[in-house]
């Protein structure tokens, strides 16, 4: 199966590539272009890298940015002065970052590693002769989805920083120049529209793990939706048009249980479009569970190692679940219990007392990615998964509220309520949605509920002019130019070219 190759030892690849970010070439090896892709064998090699990179950093620093700076999640500076208690993070829960911060600059930097990783290898394969190699991938399908990735790592730019450059070459310009909002969307835009003939049909055991054309279409969606903050422009029907190839393909639907899509078995969900194969045994995976588990639950979970005790879920969060959702069991509140059933592990209070001074054991903790008995260190046995039908039956119905000034439609119920009914099972009648109590308050908070600790909080809150309000610890309301972050210091001293952000 070609997933396979992404456990390919990539350590002579690496060479390779220099980041975009990159202003200096250094020559590390003699292994260059002119002497390497001699065989099928280099070019997968090759290949998977760019995947490997992105499946590696996505779910940490990005996830930081991405949930920290929102209103679910927060990581305190704790009692007893542990691990990630230097407040570094609290200023992302106070809207008080500036351009020095070092998770921005490593976002920044794996952000256009990334886009450096695919820039080397489609410049790699352009004069390959694929068939002459035997390599199992057509040339089309394989330039198709690293243009693909390529667009995904541009549209997480695009979402972070607004205005940054366009970089389709390896140092080429050397110090590229920042491009607009606009002009960003519009080229993840035409890259993507440029593709999706290429890509293949369907997940299957040679393309899992991979981008396919409901990928694609769900990418193009998503930034549809986001328009307005990206483009000045007003994209919901191009949005709810994605949806509906995505729907009307018929390739994917709702799992029956919320939770199957992040299950150590979820290469096997009906639900997810685009995840990143990923395995706990041979150590490619992500560990997000490791940062919200109370290291006393060690041995409740059956865990080889000591979880960080690290992310807490704000209480006020944690709250906007309804007693009868079925998603309000991804978080560990109150006696947890081990092998013992009558003596809990720990009690866990889902107020935490104060963001510089947090107990060890307050706060709600997520546990939706799930370990599995396979999980070796401190890593998930699940993939990643990055799209998933969930999303687009949820972009389509905001499409069609925000087309309506706002106000819910019955389509737009009727949909929402897909997710409502799977959420509440036996009391889905109680607590369903029609056209008068599904208001865009109501449905922002309800993505929030679907789509915890995935890291698109942030997006939602800006999205919905929500993002730069108080909320718990953060007292203030903050200037509007926090929508984006800084371009880090340490870019703008090194590339002249780079504008920095308003406000920074």
């Amino acid at each position: 199966m070609r997933h396979i190759y992404i456990l390919l030892t990539f350590s002579f690849i690496s060479t390779l590539f220099v980041s975009c970010s990159d202003l200096e070439e250094e020559i590390y090896s003699e292994t260059v272009v002119e002497n390497f892709y001699n065989n099928k064998e280099e070019i997968i090699g090759a290949y998977t890298r760019p995947w490997a990179h992105t499946q590696w950093v996505l779910p940490l620093t990005i996830f930081q940015l991405s949930e920290l700076s929102a209103d679910a999640v927060v990581i305190p500076t704790k009692s007893d002065g542990s691990h990630y208690s230097d407040g570094k993070n609290i200023a992302f829960h106070e809207h008080k970052w500036t351009s020095e911060h070092p998770t921005i600059d490593n976002a920044w930097a794996i952000t256009w590693e990334g886009i450096g990783f695919v820039n080397g290898v489609l410049q790699g394969i352009e004069p390959v002769d694929f068939e002459e190699k035997k390599v199992p991938i057509s040339k089309a399908e394989m330039t198709a989805e690293l243009r693909c990735l390529r667009a995904y790592w541009h549209l997480i730019a695009c979402d972070l920083w607004g205005n940054v450059p366009i970089t389709t070459k390896v140092s080429d310009p050397a110090y590229p120049a920042t491009n607009t909002r606009k002009e960003v969307y519009e080229f993840i835009e035409s890259e993507l529209i440029a593709i999706i003939d290429d890509l293949p049909v369907k997940k299957h055991a040679e393309t899992y793990g991979y981008f396919t054309k409901a990928g694609a279409k769900t990418l193009l969606a998503r930034l549809y939706l986001n328009s307005k903050v990206y483009a000045d422009a007003e994209d919901y029907g191009k949005c709810i048009d994605m949806c509906d190839q995505v729907i009307s393909v018929g390739n994917y639907e709702l799992d029956e249980n919320w939770q199957e899509p992040f299950l150590p078995t979820n290469e096997f969900s009906k639900e997810n479009i685009f995840a990143f194969a990923l395995d706990g045994v041979t150590g490619w995976s992500y560990n997000i569970s490791a940062f919200t588990l109370p290291n006393v639950l060690k041995n409740k979970f059956a865990l080889q190692f000591d979880p960080f005790n690290e992310m807490y879920t704000i209480e006020e969060f944690y709250d906007s679940y309804n007693d009868s959702d079925k998603r309000k069991e991804q978080y560990l509140v109150g006696p947890q219990y081990g092998s013992d059933p009558n003596t809990p592990l720990v009690i866990i209070d889902k107020h935490i007392t104060s963001i510089t001074d947090a107990g060890l054991e307050e706060g709600a903790r997520n546990y939706k990615h799930v370990f599995g008995e396979n999980s070796q260190g401190h890593i998930h046995e699940s993939d990643l998964v990055v799209l998933r039908f969930a999303d687009v039956i949820l972009m389509k119905a905001e499409a069609l509220m925000r087309q309506n000034g706002g106000t819910a439609t019955q389509e737009a119920v009727d949909l929402v309520n897909q997710i409502r009914k799977r959420a509440f099972g036996a009391n889905y009648e109680a607590n369903k949605y029609t056209t008068a109590n599904l208001t865009m308050d109501e449905l922002l908070a309800e993505r929030g509920r679907e789509f915890a600790y995935e890291g698109q909080r942030r997006t939602d809150l800006i999205r919905f002019g929500k993002f730069t309000e108080t909320r718990w610890a953060k007292d203030n309301v903050s200037e509007n130019y926090r929508t984006l972050f800084p371009i880090p210091l340490k870019q703008t001293n090194l590339n002249p070219n780079l504008d920095q952000n308003l406000g920074y």
